[in-house]
């Protein structure tokens, strides 16, 4: 799954901000989410994602000091349980599918991408935006997980959000901190 084909479920935000765009079908240019974010206090952001027809199904709620809160389809937990790292010191993020099969989203120094732990394959991939050729800030689904497409959205918004961050971070100190994935920040290009 390297580059997006016509099997594949592509949707794209129609702004370069994954806490505040549209996000449609790439072949129809339908709206099928929408994400908004509001700021309720000092680092108390809440990113609420709505379907096509404007129910809530997810939010997120950053707070201090990493104590970030998931609401998804009704259930409220702890951002590190909904979406827990692999081991302590890893970058890889598991995103269990109601069935109960378990996914790692993997960092690459400028995209993520969704593995299934089962069958090693790639299930999505995101794909950022760069003006000169068009393409927008999105992600290319594996039809087989379009049904869990609720679930890969919340999840890619976050980590994206978390990578602008630490990108922000690292531009601010001179380029000396480091990504998640252990690449040095002052090499990758900033979003």
């Amino acid at each position: 799954m390297c580059a997006p084909d016509s099997r594949q479920h592509v949707i794209s935000f129609l702004e370069d901000d994954p806490l505040r765009s549209d996000v449609v079908s790439a072949a129809s240019g339908e709206t099928l989410y929408s994400i908004t974010t509001e700021a309720v206090g000092l680092r108390k952001d809440t990113t609420i994602l709505r379907d096509a027809q404007g129910n809530v199904f997810a939010g997120w709620e950053q707070k201090s000091f990493r104590r970030d809160q998931v609401t998804f389809h009704g259930v409220r937990c702890k951002l590190s349980e909904w979406l827990r790292k692999k081991t302590i010191l890893s970058s890889t993020r598991v995103l269990v599918a109601p069935d109960g099969e378990e996914f790692h989203w993997k960092e690459k120094p400028t995209t993520f991408e969704l593995v299934s732990t089962r069958t090693r394959t790639p299930i999505a991939r995101s794909h950022n935006a760069h003006s000169a050729v068009g393409q927008l800030l999105g992600l290319s689904v594996a039809p087989s997980a379009v049904p869990m497409l609720d679930a890969i959205l919340l999840s890619f918004v976050i980590l994206e959000q978390r990578r602008r961050e630490e990108l922000g971070r690292a531009s601010a100190t001179g380029g000396a901190a480091y990504t998640a994935s252990g690449t040095s920040a002052a090499n990758v290009s900033s979003p």
